[in-house]
């Protein structure tokens, strides 16, 4: 998907609501929807979407910020990370869904050096990373 383009983001939001097992998921990607149709703010999508640690919170969220920033990948990440409401939220675990967002779409060369220097466990992260991908890509042939 490109989604620096409406219709692609359209398209992928599309094609994520499909793969939604619950009802409740496929709502808050509808909204998702809705708020970035509307050019909202991440402060009014704090609001609309909550920031908890509760799942249905959290994603929605983090898919926001990441869908309003693919053009500026850094702006989302710190917009994750920085995602606190009016009373606060769970920006660390925000951030993380941001940022693992960002980097599966544009890359890792997209986080400064020293950030990813002073990750704690990075190399632990990366290993962990091949293997997820590995497995997908077999979990991918195996189904084709």
């Amino acid at each position: 998907f490109d989604l620096s383009k409406q219709k692609e983001e359209e398209l992928f939001l599309e094609t994520l609501r499909t793969f939604a097992k619950y009802e409740e998921s496929k709502r808050h990607i509808s909204k998702v929807i809705e708020l970035l149709r509307a050019s909202r703010s991440v402060k009014e999508a704090i609001m609309e979407l909550g920031n908890s640690t509760y799942v249905f919170e959290a994603f929605p969220l983090a898919l926001f910020i990441f869908l309003r920033h693919t053009e500026d990948p850094l702006t989302a990440f710190w917009e994750g990370v920085n995602a606190c409401g009016p009373v606060g939220g769970d920006t660390d675990a925000i951030g993380y869904m941001v940022g693992s967002m960002v980097g599966a779409y544009h890359g890792l060369e997209v986080f400064p050096g020293e950030l990813l220097e002073n990750l704690e466990n990075y190399s632990y992260y990366i290993k962990l990373t091949e293997r997820l991908y590995d497995k997908t890509m077999e979990f991918i042939e195996r189904r084709s």
